[in-house]
């Protein structure tokens, strides 16, 4: 039987992913620090990136929240923006995860573009002007259900 491996920085996904004998869960080790708007955990760091840039990704799932008005995904945290550009780097497949879509001011740092994305999975109908930045972008959108959405 083959096993699945899954690299995470985020501690509560990874103690949930952790439950499933078919998995193998890695979390890279670095300082761990809290992310209050989303109250979750995640290890952090240089670390965390030295290891995290070790494996090749079949496929990578990654949770964005902001994009600008040209579906630019943006980020508030600089050590976040490294991390994710890393896996992004090392990734056969990506797919953006989002529970909640916003247009914010506040995240100023340009993670990537669209197009960086093969597939993006949202509990709700895109806005028009991200619906159509992912669509010039060839990005196949997909809306889920609210049950197969809650455990992120």
């Amino acid at each position: 039987q083959k096993r699945c491996r899954v690299v995470s920085n985020n501690l509560d996904i990874a103690q949930r992913l952790s439950a499933s004998p078919s998995l193998e869960v890695i979390i890279p080790g670095g300082s761990v620090k809290r992310l209050v708007k989303r109250d979750v955990f995640i290890a952090h760091g240089d670390l965390v990136m030295s290891i995290v840039r070790m494996f090749h990704y079949d496929i990578a799932f990654m949770s964005v929240q902001a994009f600008d008005e040209e579906g630019t995904v943006m980020q508030e945290d600089l050590s976040e923006v490294a991390l994710t550009q890393g896996v992004i780097e090392q990734t056969d497949k990506v797919i953006a995860l989002s529970s909640r879509i916003r247009q914010d001011a506040k995240a100023n740092i340009r993670v990537c573009k669209a197009i960086a994305f093969d597939g993006f999975i949202c509990n709700e109908a895109l806005p028009g002007w991200l619906a159509d930045a992912m669509k010039q972008a060839n990005v196949a959108v997909q809306v889920a259900s609210a049950s197969m959405y809650a455990w992120l």
